[in-house]
């Protein structure tokens, strides 16, 4: 299709705007890349023998030290629990130190919005996901080591459970 020239400047200028205002606020975006595993002994499975991807997105505000904002992760299922779950999450990150390698701890807290699985009768969806972690920014890259726990429902007449599981990620910042 062909867009007429006054449609044209208004959409750059709309662009323009946009991406100045994410600017001027301090608004950072990072696309995420990684594996997560779990952390323990789950359905008899040994922990840290499985490895399966995770992607998302996560948009901070800066705010002196701190960063906070909001992101989404799609964690695939990993041998063993056979539970892929999508949290979305509020985070508080803390620039330790704000140089040119910026160390930070992080604290995610959300709910497991979908999952396609459940394992013997326990299913994330609707539940609580939260955990803490560790990692660094280095220029428009960002690694982070983060522990995550999982609550899972129990719609079988057993104990409720927890999925614990460990998350490296790499992210890139696209704003």
């Amino acid at each position: 299709t062909y867009i007429k020239g006054d449609k044209m400047k208004k959409l750059v200028v709309a662009l323009f705007l946009v991406a100045l205002s994410t600017i001027a606020l301090g608004i950072d975006s990072h696309l995420r890349f990684g594996a997560i595993t779990n952390a323990e002994k789950y359905n008899g499975e040994d922990e840290f023998s499985n490895y399966s991807p995770a992607f998302g997105l996560e948009v901070t505000q800066s705010l002196f030290l701190f960063d906070v904002g909001g992101g989404i992760q799609y964690n695939d299922k990993v041998e063993g629990t056979d539970v892929a779950t999508t949290p979305v999450y509020g985070l508080v990150r803390w620039n330790i130190i704000p140089i040119a390698i910026k160390p930070y701890l992080v604290a995610k807290a959300g709910k497991s919005i979908y999952s396609r699985n459940s394992v013997n009768g326990s299913d994330p969806e609707g539940n609580n996901f939260y955990g803490a972690g560790a990692g660094m920014n280095v220029r428009n890259l960002q690694l982070e080591l983060f522990y995550s726990i999982t609550e899972l429902d129990d719609t079988d007449g057993r104990r409720d459970d927890e999925m614990e599981q460990v998350t490296l990620m790499a992210g890139y910042k696209i704003f």
